[in-house]
């Protein structure tokens, strides 16, 4: 996901980014890169989400991406009966690893907690 980092990033240090898919923000792990660069990167959320405690389904259409809660919306795009999910995120994938009840939410939306997302740049 193409974004554009709002103040200087070094390894372990929380970034403000902006992007498609919306504002966020998340713990950079690579490089150091100047504010205003615009890289690519890959978002890693947390291991083990829980369902409706970190993760939770939505009953109504919105686009995806980050609100200004600390959520990011995604598109389920497949999931697997070990927890595993693959959504879209504005127009890039991501693996969420899911743990509880799951229920049938291919094709639908949820809203995960991104609180604790980590920031990977690509090198594309």
């Amino acid at each position: 996901m193409r974004t554009q980092l709002s103040e200087d990033a070094s390894d372990g240090r929380t970034v403000r980014f902006t992007s498609s898919a919306g504002a966020g923000a998340g713990l950079w792990r690579g490089a150091s890169v100047e504010a205003g660069t615009v890289v690519d990167i890959e978002c890693e959320f947390p291991k083990n989400l829980r369902w409706r405690v970190d993760i939770w389904p939505i009953d109504h259409e919105r686009q995806t991406g980050f609100d200004s809660t600390a959520h990011a919306i995604l598109r389920v795009e497949d999931q697997h009966d070990d927890g595993v999910l693959v959504a879209r995120l504005g127009s890039g994938l991501v693996l969420l690893v899911t743990s509880g009840e799951m229920p049938l939410v291919v094709g639908n939306l949820v809203s995960v907690r991104a609180s604790d997302l980590e920031l990977y740049p690509t090198g594309i």
